[in-house]
């Protein structure tokens, strides 16, 4: 029932009992500003090559291509990255840390 409600709604579809969830990761997605310019049709067309129900992009939250994304109705997961050093003090760049959502 999920399921169905699910297609409709443009949600993640569940998968069948003891199968994996299909999923696309976007990683490591390096954009110049003209790319980002075009943002949603580079996303739609990096979405029209996902052969999978479910596509996940990491994004720091003042990514100029957060605005482009609105238009696809993302589902959102607000998350924090962390420093740890144990022999100083963590070394950070000026840029914001872009999180990564590939797994292995």
């Amino acid at each position: 029932m999920y399921n169905g409600y699910a297609r409709i709604c443009r949600r993640v579809p569940l998968p069948a009992p003891g199968r994996s969830l299909e999923m696309t990761f976007i990683a490591f997605l390096a954009l110049d500003d003209d790319a980002l310019a075009g943002g949603t049709a580079l996303i739609r067309d990096l979405l029209s090559r996902c052969d999978t129900p479910v596509a996940a992009l990491g994004l720091h939250a003042s990514h100029p291509l957060c605005a482009s994304l609105d238009a696809l109705r993302p589902m959102r997961y607000p998350s924090r990255v962390y420093s740890v050093s144990f022999e100083s003090a963590p070394t950070v760049g000026p840029l914001p840390a872009q999180p990564e959502v590939a797994l292995l």
